[in-house]
C-alpha cells in the first residue's frame, strides 16, 4: 500500500519533482564551480576524519543512488519467495548485501594503506583568478553536476533518453553473460567472497593492533627524543 501510494504521488507530481531535483543538482554544481565552502558541520573533522552528519548524509545519498539496483533486488526477492526455502532466500539476500558493501569495505581499507589521500592527482594545485580560487577537481565535478541537472530537465528525468543498445541487443548481451556465468558454480563465488572478507578482516585487525596502546606508548616515548633533536 505504501509503495502504491508513493508511486501514485510520484507519477502525479513527476514534473515538479524532476524540476526540483534538477535545480538542486545545478545549484550544487554552481556552488562547486564558485568555490563556495560547505558548512563546517559537513566538512571533514581533522581529529576523527569525518563528522557524524557528513557520514549520515553520505549514507543517505548512497541509499538513494542504490535505487538503480532495485530490479536486481526485486528479482532476488522473487526467486527467494518462489523457492519456498527460508535458508536459500537468506543466502541469496546475504550475497546481494555482500556485493553491495564489499567494494566499499575494500576501498576503505586500502585508501590509507596505499596513501591515496596524499596523492598529487587527488589534490591538484588551485586555479586562482583574482579573488576566485578553486581546484580543477571541483571545477570539473561542478560542471558535470550542472550538465546532469540540465540533462534531467531536458529529458524529463531521463525518461525521454534513449538507450545505447536496442532491446534485442540488450537481450543478446544478457543471454551471453548469463550463459558464461552459469558455468561457474555458486560455491566459487562464495569462496571468493569469503577470501576477500578474510583478507579485509586481517588487514583491519592488523591496523587496529598497530594503532593500539603499544603504538601510542612508543609514540609517547619518542616525543622527548624528537623535542631534543629539534632543540
Amino acid at each position: 500500500m505504501f509503495a502504491g501510494t508513493l508511486g501514485s504521488l510520484v507519477s502525479q507530481h513527476r514534473g515538479i519533482l524532476v524540476a526540483s531535483g534538477a535545480g538542486l543538482v545545478i545549484a550544487l554544481g554552481v556552488a562547486q564551480v564558485a568555490g563556495i565552502r560547505m558548512p563546517s558541520i559537513l566538512r571533514n573533522n581533522a581529529r576523527t576524519g569525518s563528522s557524524r552528519l557528513s557520514v549520515f548524509v553520505l549514507g543517505a545519498v548512497y541509499g538513494i543512488a542504490g535505487v538503480c539496483t532495485g530490479p536486481i533486488l526485486g528479482s532476488i526477492l522473487t526467486v527467494a519467495a518462489v523457492g519456498g526455502n527460508a535458508l536459500y532466500g537468506g543466502i541469496l539476500l546475504a550475497v546481494y548485501a555482500l556485493g553491495m558493501a564489499l567494494p566499499l569495505f575494500a576501498l576503505s581499507l586500502l585508501w590509507d594503506r596505499l596513501g591515496i589521500p596524499g596523492r598529487r592527482w587527488l589534490r591538484p594545485p588551485p586555479v586562482t583568478i583574482g579573488r576566485w580560487s578553486n581546484s580543477w577537481v571541483m571545477i570539473i565535478s561542478g560542471a558535470l553536476s550542472i550538465g546532469i541537472g540540465v540533462l534531467l530537465l531536458v529529458t524529463d528525468g531521463t525518461a525521454g533518453l534513449g538507450g545505447v543498445l536496442t532491446v534485442t541487443d540488450q537481450f543478446h548481451v544478457e543471454s551471453a553473460v548469463s550463459g558464461a556465468a552459469s558455468g561457474v558454480p555458486n560455491t566459487a563465488f562464495a569462496l571468493l567472497a569469503a577470501a576477500i572478507l578474510a583478507v579485509a578482516a586481517a588487514l583491519y585487525f592488523r591496523s587496529q593492533r598497530n594503532n593500539g596502546p603499544a603504538g601510542s606508548d612508543a609514540e609517547a616515548k619518542s616525543l622527548p627524543v624528537k623535542d631534543k633533536a629539534n632543540q
